[in-house]
C-alpha cells in the first residue's frame, strides 16, 4: 500500500474537521443549543486542527501557508461555526522548511 503525500494528508485532516464542524452546527441547531456553548466548542475544534496540522508539519517537516482564494461559503450557519470552517476551508500550499 502506498503511503498518503502531504497534500492527501492535509486534505483529510480537512474533510474530518470539516465533518465535525458541520456535526457541530447541525447538532447545536436541532438541539437550541447555548450561544457560549456553540462558541466554546468551535474555538475548541479550531485548536484541536492547528494541533493536528502542526503535528503533520513536524512529522512531514514541511510548513504551510494557506491560501483562502480556494475557499467558497455555500452555508450561512452560526458565526462561530462560519469562523470554524473558514479556519478549515484554506487551502494549504507546502512548502520545505528551510530551518530542517
Amino acid at each position: 500500500m502506498q503511503k498518503p503525500n502531504q497534500e492527501q494528508m492535509y486534505e483529510l485532516i480537512n474533510k474530518v474537521f470539516t465533518d465535525m464542524a458541520l456535526s457541530l452546527g447541525e447538532v447545536s441547531q436541532k438541539h437550541s443549543a447555548d450561544e457560549k456553548l456553540i462558541i466554546a466548542m468551535a474555538n475548541s475544534i479550531e485548536a484541536l486542527y492547528y494541533q493536528a496540522i502542526d503535528r503533520l508539519e513536524t512529522i512531514s517537516g514541511t510548513r504551510v501557508t494557506f491560501d483562502s482564494a480556494e475557499c467558497v461559503r455555500r452555508l450561512h450557519p452560526h458565526p462561530a461555526i462560519d469562523s470554524l470552517l473558514k479556519a478549515i476551508g484554506f487551502m494549504p500550499l507546502l512548502k520545505k522548511d528551510k530551518r530542517l
